[in-house]
């Protein structure tokens, strides 16, 4: 987690990362830092979810995907 903290202070809008299959939508100064969470069978399939990040609204959805994808 320290890079993504060293770009999280950085000057973006969005930090994305992955690997924990956990869903997670946090601000750090003006960034934000995202993570999707996951969508495959290995995680349970009421876990299973995806971002959609709309940079025109500055906005951030999670939608919950289960056994549709």
């Amino acid at each position: 987690r320290p890079v993504i903290e060293a770009l999280a202070a950085d000057d973006y809008d969005y930090v994305c990362h992955g690997h924990w299959h956990v869903r997670e939508r946090r601000e750090v100064g003006g960034t934000t830092v995202l993570n999707p969470g996951a969508h495959f069978p290995t995680v349970a399939e009421e876990h299973r979810t995806i971002a959609v990040v709309d940079t025109q609204a500055s906005k951030v959805t999670f939608h919950d995907v289960g056994a549709s994808v």
